[in-house]
Order: C-alpha cells, then sequence, then structure tokens
C-alpha cells in the first residue's frame, strides 16, 4: 500500500511540474546523533543507546491563481549503537493540492504518511507514548472536501477523511477512522452564522467500535477590522459497541475571542463548558471547563508566545484506547536571535488528563533548549536538550518516566531553486 501512495503522489508531482506558472523547490541533507537515557520509556531498568541518523529533506511548492501543490518528503536512516535490531529507514511525506473548479466551486485534499519506531510521534494530537519495544508502525490520513459560494460570504463544505494506523507492534492496536462532515456558513457585512454536522466511526483491532455524531451551531461577529467574537454550541452523540457501557452525549457551549492588535502581537482565547450525560440515570456523568489560548509576541530580535487549550477529546487511534479523557495542557515558548549567525530558543508543556472510563490520570511535563549556528551560508549546526517525565495518578496503563535526550544535528541545504532540471 505504501508503495501505491508513494508512486500515486510522486507522478501527480512530476505532472504539475509542468503545469504550474509559479514554482519553488529546496533539497536538504543532514547528520545527526542522538542520545537518550530511557531508550523504552521504563519506569524501571532504563538503558540508554546512541542514535546516528542520515537523510534529507525534499521541499516542493507549485502556484497559480486557481490551483497550489505542496510537497514534502523527509527519508531518514536510523542506526542504533547498542540495539541494532531497532535500525530502520523512516519516512515522512505531507501533501496538500487545491484546485477552483469554477468560479463559486473548489475542491481541496491534504494527506501525510509517517513510518517511523519512534517512542513518541511527531504529530502534536497524538498523545500516547509507545512504551516498551521499538517496533515500526505508520500512520496514514488523508483528508479532503468540496466548498460551493452559494451567495456572497456563504459556503457550503463536504468532506471527509481517513485516519489509517497499522502497528507491528501485537500488543498495540491497530485502527482505522472515518470522518464524514457537512458545514453552511452564511455571511453579512459583520455578523455570520454556521450550522455543521460530522459523523465519526472508529474501528479498532481489539476495542469495540465507538461511533460519534456532532451537530453544531455557530455565530460571529467582526467587531473590528482587527477583532472578532464568536459564540459555538454543540450535541455529541456517542454510541460504544462494548458490552456494559452506556451510550452518551457531550454538550458543549463556547465563546471565542480573536485580535491582532499590530503586526508584532496578537491574541486568541476561548473559553467554555461541557457536560455530559450517560443513558444510565446514575453514575457516569461529568461536566468541566473547556479552554483555548494563543499569544505571540514579537519584539527586535525575539519572539515570545503562550498557547494552551483543555476540555475534552476523544482517545482513540493511538497506542492506547482510554476513550473519554479530561484534559488541559500549556505551552510557553521563547526564541531569540543572538547574533546574524546565532540563535536560541526556549520552551516548556505541561499536560494533565483524566481518564474518565479508566479511573486514572497522568501529568506529562517537557522542557526543551536549542541552539542554531550557521557555519556557512547554506550549512548549520544545532543541539538541543529535552527533559520529559510522565507522573501518573492512581491506576494507570502508562507507567510514569523520565526520559533525557540530547540531539547534535548538521544540515546543509544542497539546492534552491525555481525549476527541477
Amino acid at each position: 500500500m505504501k508503495k501505491y501512495i508513494i508512486l500515486f503522489l510522486l507522478s501527480f508531482f512530476v505532472y504539475s511540474t509542468y503545469v504550474y506558472a509559479y514554482s519553488e523547490y529546496g533539497l536538504s541533507l543532514s547528520v545527526s546523533t542522538q542520545y537518550t537515557d530511557n531508550l523504552y520509556l521504563t519506569s524501571s531498568d532504563k538503558v540508554d543507546d546512541w542514535l546516528s541518523l542520515f537523510g534529507f529533506i525534499f521541499n516542493a511548492n507549485n502556484m497559480t491563481k486557481l490551483r497550489s501543490l505542496q510537497f514534502s518528503y523527509n527519508f531518514e536512516r536510523a542506526q542504533y549503537w547498542r540495539f541494532p535490531d531497532n535500525n530502520t529507514n523512516r519516512h515522512f511525506l505531507n501533501f496538500s493540492y487545491s484546485r477552483r473548479l469554477s468560479r463559486k466551486l473548489g475542491f481541496n485534499i491534504s494527506s501525510s504518511y509517517n513510518f517511523s519506531e519512534e517512542s513518541i510521534e511527531r504529530n502534536q494530537d497524538v498523545f500516547r507514548e509507545r512504551i516498551g519495544r521499538r517496533e515500526t508502525y505508520y500512520r496514514l490520513n488523508v483528508g479532503s472536501n468540496i466548498d460551493y459560494n452559494f451567495a456572497r460570504n456563504s459556503v457550503l463544505s463536504i468532506g471527509s477523511s481517513i485516519n489509517y494506523l497499522q502497528n507491528k507492534d501485537p500488543n498495540i492496536e491497530d485502527a482505522r477512522i472515518y470522518n464524514e462532515f457537512m458545514r453552511i456558513t452564511k455571511g453579512f457585512s459583520k455578523y455570520s452564522f454556521g450550522v455543521s454536522f460530522q459523523s465519526t466511526q472508529r474501528e479498532m483491532e481489539r476495542t469495540p467500535q465507538v461511533n460519534t455524531w456532532s451537530y453544531a451551531l455557530t455565530g460571529s461577529y467582526n467587531v473590528a477590522y482587527n477583532k472578532s467574537l464568536s459564540l459555538s454550541f454543540s450535541a455529541e452523540r456517542t454510541q460504544n459497541y462494548a458490552p456494559g457501557i452506556n451510550d452518551y452525549w457531550v454538550y458543549n457551549m463556547q465563546l471565542n475571542y480573536s485580535c491582532q492588535y499590530s503586526k508584532d502581537q496578537q491574541i486568541g482565547f476561548s473559553f467554555g463548558y461541557y457536560e455530559r450525560k450517560m443513558d444510565a440515570s446514575k453514575g457516569g456523568n461529568s461536566n468541566g471547563f473547556s479552554y483555548s489560548l494563543n499569544y505571540v509576541k514579537q519584539f527586535r530580535h525575539s519572539v515570545f508566545s503562550v498557547s494552551g487549550n483543555g476540555g475534552y477529546r476523544y482517545e482513540y487511534g493511538e497506542s492506547y484506547n482510554p476513550g473519554f479523557t479530561k484534559y488541559y495542557l500549556i505551552n510557553m515558548s521563547i526564541s531569540r536571535e543572538i547574533t546574524r549567525t546565532f540563535s536560541g530558543s526556549l520552551s516548556s508543556m505541561y499536560r494533565h488528563e483524566d481518564f474518565t472510563d479508566e479511573n486514572s490520570m497522568a501529568d506529562t511535563y517537557q522542557f526543551s533548549a536549542h541552539l542554531q549556528k550557521t557555519l556557512l551560508k547554506d550549512l548549520y549546526l544545532s543541539t538541543e536538550y529535552s527533559y520529559r517525565k510522565q507522573s501518573p495518578s492512581g491506576h494507570s496503563f502508562v507507567p510514569g518516566y523520565e526520559e533525557n535526550t540530547i540531539f547534535l544535528v548538521l544540515r546543509y541545504n544542497v539546492w534552491r531553486g525555481r525549476s527541477l532540471w
């Protein structure tokens, strides 16, 4: 399956180089060394290892007024010094294509393919670590939608997506998540209203199937040219095929605000309340607050940002399927250009999870520091230190662990151009 997907995307990409009016390409080579003091993320009997990574990154961007295509492919060869049985080739591919079929009709498709043995997936939406053996796995995401502008500032969108996870490790479940949605937005001079419907089917290898239907209403108001305010209400119906587990509704109301104060400062946040009601008359009900925050401030030589979100999520299609989970997380980062050829950054993250159906909790902490030096025009040397800790509270399916990681990366931009030839 992997070969057919890559061949299709590459053939489509090669065709596009003859069609598009504007194109931009780049190729980078990289050599890196990584050290970890807890290779398998265990709470005891930790083992360390060094990794050597060799690879390249290819990027392409093609567009006209009616069409656009973006493509990137990252290949890495991972060599383990102490445990060579973990050696593998990593593949990371991203592809997106959009086209205006007519003045009112547009089409979009995007996909990503990740093949790796890493314990922590690079997708930020995937929370679950892979404890124990470093077996290979791949995740394929494909989504597409059609937009129809039926009136001024009014759009009808219909789309679908699939999340496909396949694991070599028999202890980790394979998963298929199918999603379909329809959304109608009607806009006026300062107001807009929207209604949407979404259906999600989750099929796992051993966990019984779980389906969710979501209905939402949204109203927004442009307070000023740089400020907007919106209010949304959603109702979600979840059907669980596991015996002895009740179906339930989740009701959620949320207020959103965003403002672009200036070209170097912007803020957006939301605050809401949700409630889960089980079909059974007693037990299982829960409620809480939901929020999101995004603040960015740019200075002359540095950038500071704070972001976070919380509420509830459905954890399926990861290394474990705990189901309905209450959570909140926050990220902080600062980057600074120390000199013209030398820069650095610091970042931190905290996440709390309450696995409602599992009656357990977990806290995750992470800190990282990064430095980069430009040696020559297209030659860069960077180093990074990262610390990660997970502290479960009560009986949890994920044991606590600590990991220290050090990276040393040498990257060379071999080529940038407007043509492949």
